[in-house]
């Protein structure tokens, strides 16, 4: 069997945590702490052999794709927090906002250390 590469969308808003299951030590409940916005996750393709059964070849793939976003995508349901994805936000604005700043500075750094004479047109 054979899945081609998908590309996902998580949008996922927790309605209750079990704080006993978590106490309890168990770590899938974290999932339930924080809503998730907009995590656009790709998913590999999947060639599953040797198994019998829809249910085993979902099992495989779903394994193989769970593998696939733990190894390489992880960083995207960080970035998918709410908080965390307006600090991404303000950040790549301030790179886009800062660049041309930058270039400024560049030249009028370069233009103070041209003699004196050449320097007189620069403020």
């Amino acid at each position: 069997m054979q899945v081609r590469a998908l590309r996902v969308r998580v949008d996922y808003k927790p309605r209750r945590v079990d704080v006993g299951a978590l106490a309890a030590g168990r770590v899938k409940e974290l999932v339930h702490l924080v809503p998730w916005d907009g995590v656009a996750l790709r998913l590999p393709a999947v060639r599953v052999t040797g198994v019998h059964g829809w249910g085993a070849a979902a099992a495989a793939v779903g394994t193989e794709w769970l593998e696939d976003v733990a190894a390489h995508q992880r960083h995207k349901f960080v970035q998918g927090i709410k908080p965390v994805k307006s600090l991404c936000s303000v950040r790549a604005w301030s790179k886009l906002v800062a660049s041309p700043m930058l270039c400024i500075r560049a030249q009028t750094a370069s233009a103070e250390q041209r003699p004196l004479s050449l320097r007189q047109g620069f403020p």
